[in-house]
């Protein structure tokens, strides 16, 4: 053959040029066949690794819930169900750790794998020409949860890479025998059309994809060029759909990856049925929902595992309607939990068509709005509080805007306060200024200044439509935002007048209390410095020889008597103490002083009074209670300058705990209302609050000295009582006194004339006094009706002066107020070194406590500083006197 060969080659040149040209053609294109078998050997290699990887990648995602929740039985169905691709060698489940959950080969079972990829990302594990091994991480939440490993086989690559060898091998001969044609028929041309397609195949082969063989005429040889191009350009083509294929791809997977990938991590739920609304798949945040899986929700209707039964079939009739119609439905439904709780979700329902004509599946979004639906019924019951609130309580609460001042809100209350309604300062901004007292505007509008920063607490007057003026407390807050600006400003305000009225009244009570104490206090000192001057007035009386001097003596008794009479006005004014009390019947003392103004007042003044009969007797000082009557009886004539009616009235009432209120003093109880009224002037309000301060007077100088009224309060306080006015400027004056009614009464005490004191028989008294001019008076007066006397400074000197003559001292005289060892504190003692000891205490200021302590002290007698000497002496004759254990009383003057 070898020797055919070379004979052949060594034949003529068309002989060689046919051995060369077929030769150089047929290794052209083995060469061609070889690199086009090997390109495609590796294309067709890129592309079974491709397919691993998109089946692991479709199995990573799909899987991927089961492998979290190492669902074996449910992987193993997935495994299973990839038996049907033809080149697959083996598909495995595995966990993070490499470990076999669901495998082709069953016996594989919970064994492990050692080659998984370091990182959590596709890999190749072996690409061969008998097997592509690939692994895909399984990802949930952007979290690996395990591993997904493919196996395809290279049977159908190596059926197509043997075909391509094999039409490889066809081609090559053909072409040997082609060039050896060519080269017999054309000699040198063909072989220069070769050359190109030589040419062309190695620039392909080199890359060049894009070379084409030249056009080589219509000849095998060009037909061979064109046909080399075709096939370049299929190939090319092919090259380039199986890219755009594989782009696409890719594409596609990422698409439906991320899609998956937003379903499984979407904070609301959803749920996918089918048109019969049957659950194919719900997502995680269903679960977390409602408490179902995906297997127990798969093949059920969302009624049979979440309903609550609390719709009508009405509203799922109407909910399908909307559904099958091709819209989309919206709206607020009540499910319940697998644990049983009832919640409410907000869903919307969107219809699918799969064929772009018939509906095949419906979308349900879920939001849970329980805790919004619970956060708007407790808003709802806050408010109704709140205007419930607003609307019934006194005060008045309103709300502002910080910047502009604009009034955003004012509760119906204002009505109560300001005697207008909402709607009134709504309308007019300016409202509220001009309802503030004009004297207090000024400091209502600087404390508003500063109500952005810190709020105020202001009290001011109001004055409304009616004309009544009011007192009202405004409190204001700044609201502020989460910046720190105040935003709206809050205002409370509250109505004070009558705590103000009481205020004002304490206060009078306070300054009377404190005149109380200073009239009291000279009371006191002046009583024991007219003591002895009444004293040694009826001592020396008898004395004197002439009628002349025992009428200057008189006058200076009576001189000294009118200073008693003096205190006790004072005191009466003070602080209402007064003589013996009686049961007075007021019709009588209201007649009384009807005729005395009758015949004294002026004739232009018209005088009315009435009197029930049954009016109510009152325990009082007739004397007092007529200077009460005549005291208000001149104010009102005084406020009638032009004449005008005056009216006396009397009535009975009984106040309740509620009524109390009328003034401090007022107790629950049955009382008398005197009532003094007339139709002067009337009292302006900005004066009221004083008309019962001593002093204070409207009247011009040397027309009155302002004790009237406090007179008439100190009285009347003095009996238990209390006084209210009511006035109104232009139309009069009406004053109410109230003294507490008596169901019985003390009758009035006799008055026996004033007679001399019997004389003693040397009987030993202890007088005892600070003041040592009564007790130098009290011995010598003592010692001229034939007592024996010792007297001392204090209860201290009186003790020792009592020791130093044991059993001798038949009677002690004491002073109650003294110093060192006061009168409460030595009886005391005495009683303790005799219990029997004759007693007569007195005092020119006795508290009401103190004659509590007296009496229990058992002291025989009480006497009232200054009083007469033969009183005095009567007195001490009845205490040494009795026989039994009886004290006598005697109250002739002020006991305070």
């Amino acid at each position: 053959m070898i020797g055919w060969l070379a004979q052949f080659w060594q034949g003529s040149l068309r002989r060689q040029l046919i051995i060369a040209m077929a030769g150089v053609h047929a290794l052209l294109m083995s060469v061609f066949v070889w690199n086009h078998t090997e390109r495609e050997r590796a294309l067709l290699l890129t592309l079974q690794a491709d397919q691993a990887r998109a089946m692991a990648q479709a199995l990573a995602t799909s899987s991927a819930g089961w492998l979290a929740a190492r669902d074996v039985a449910g992987l193993q169905e997935i495994v299973e169900a990839q038996r049907r691709y033809p080149e697959l060698v083996f598909v495995m489940m595995l966990d993070r750790q490499g470990g076999i959950l669901a495998h082709t080969d069953r016996s594989r079972l919970g064994q492990y794998v050692r080659d998984l990829p370091e990182d959590a990302r596709y890999t190749v594990l072996s690409r061969t020409p008998e097997l592509v091994d690939a692994a895909e991480p399984s990802l949930l939440g952007g979290q690996p949860v395990g591993w997904v490993r493919v196996g395809l086989g290279q049977r159908v690559a190596r059926s197509q890479l043997g075909k391509i060898a094999r039409d490889g091998l066809v081609y090559a001969l053909a072409a040997s025998g082609i060039g050896a044609l060519i080269a017999g028929l054309l000699g040198t041309r063909l072989t220069a059309k070769l050359y190109a397609v030589r040419r062309v195949s190695e620039a392909v082969r080199h890359g060049r994809r894009g070379e084409r063989v030249p056009d080589l005429g219509r000849d095998e040889a060009g037909q061979f060029g064109r046909d080399f191009n075709e096939m370049l350009d299929v190939l090319s083509e092919r090259e380039s759909q199986l890219q755009r294929e594989s782009t696409e791809r890719k594409r596609s997977e990422d698409a439906v990856r991320l899609q998956g990938a937003a379903l499984e991590v979407a904070a609301n739920a959803i749920v996918i049925t089918t048109r019969a609304g049957v659950i194919i798949w719900v997502n995680p945040a269903f679960t977390a929902l409602t408490g179902y899986t995906l297997a127990e929700t798969m093949g059920k209707t969302p009624g049979q595992i979440i309903g609550s039964g609390r719709h009508s079939p009405q509203f799922f009739k109407e909910m399908w309607a909307v559904l099958l119609a091709d819209r989309v439905w919206h709206g607020e439904i009540v499910n319940r939990r697998k644990d049983g709780e009832l919640y409410t979700e907000e869903m919307m329902i969107t219809p699918l068509k799969s064929d772009g004509r018939e509906i095949s599946h419906f979308i349900a979004i879920k939001q849970d709005i329980t805790a919004r639906k619970a956060a708007e019924v407790a808003l709802r019951e806050s408010e109704e509080r709140f205007r419930q609130v607003v609307e019934t309580i006194n005060e008045v609460f309103w709300l502002t805007d910080a910047a502009s001042g604009k009034l955003l809100y004012i509760s119906p209350g204002c009505d109560k306060v300001w005697g207008r309604s909402s709607a009134e300062f709504y309308l007019d901004d300016t409202l509220w200024d001009k309802a503030i007292h004009p004297d207090d505007l000024a400091k209502v509008r600087a404390a508003r200044e500063t109500q952005a920063l810190s709020g105020y607490n202001l009290a001011y007057r109001i004055s409304r439509p009616d004309g009544a003026e009011r007192w009202v407390r405004c409190q204001t807050w700044p609201v502020r935002t989460d910046g720190g600006q105040a935003a709206r400003i809050v205002g409370v305000a509250q109505d004070i007048t009558e705590q103000k009225t009481l205020e004002q009244q304490f206060l009078r009570a306070q300054r009377m209390e404190a005149i109380g104490a200073l009239a009291s206090g000279m009371a006191h000192d002046l009583n024991n410095i007219l003591s002895p001057m009444l004293m040694a007035a009826g001592i020396l009386r008898d004395k004197l020889p002439t009628p002349h001097d025992r009428s200057i003596l008189d006058m200076v008794a009576q001189n000294a008597q009118r200073g008693a009479d003096i205190i006790r006005q004072l005191l009466t004014f003070s602080r209402g103490a007064g003589g013996a009390r009686i049961g007075v019947q007021p019709t009588h003392l209201l007649k009384e002083m009807v005729r005395v103004m009758e015949e004294t007042f002026p004739r232009n003044i018209e005088i009315e009074h009435s009197e029930p009969r049954d009016t109510w007797v009152v325990l009082a000082d007739p004397t007092q209670l007529q200077q009460v009557i005549m005291n208000l009886c001149v104010n009102a004539r005084d406020a009638l300058p032009e004449g005008g009616k005056l009216t006396l009235t009397a009535r009975n009432t009984e106040l309740t705990a509620a009524d109390a209120g009328l003034d401090p003093a007022a107790k629950p109880g049955r009382y008398v209302v005197l009532t003094v009224a007339d139709t002067g002037s009337g009292i302006p309000p900005e004066i009221r609050h004083k008309i019962f301060d001593p002093f204070f007077t409207t009247k011009p100088i040397g027309k009155g000295t302002g004790l009237g009224l406090a007179t008439v309060a100190g009285i009347v306080k003095g009996h238990d009582g209390f006084v209210t006015v009511e006035s109104e400027v232009g139309k009069g004056t009406a004053f109410m006194v109230y003294l507490p009614a008596q169901p019985t009464a003390p009758p009035a005490p006799s008055t026996a004339p004033a007679i001399t004191g019997p004389s003693g028989h040397g009987e030993l008294i202890l007088v005892v006094d600070d003041e040592k001019s009564i007790c130098e008076t009290l011995r010598h007066a003592l010692e001229l009706s034939n007592y024996r006397v010792l007297t001392a400074g204090n209860g201290a000197d009186a003790l020792r002066a009592y020791d130093a003559h044991p059993g001798e001292v038949r009677l002690v005289f004491t002073d109650i107020m003294m110093p060192v060892m006061g009168g409460v504190e030595l009886i005391t003692a005495l009683r303790e070194r005799d219990p029997k000891v004759r007693i007569i205490a007195a005092s020119g200021l006795v508290k009401v406590e103190k004659l509590e302590e007296l009496s229990a002290q058992g002291v025989d007698v009480i006497m009232t500083k200054p009083f007469d000497f033969g009183k005095l002496l009567e007195t001490i004759h009845q205490v040494l006197a009795r026989k039994d254990n009886l004290h006598l009383r005697e109250t002739p003057g002020p006991r305070i």
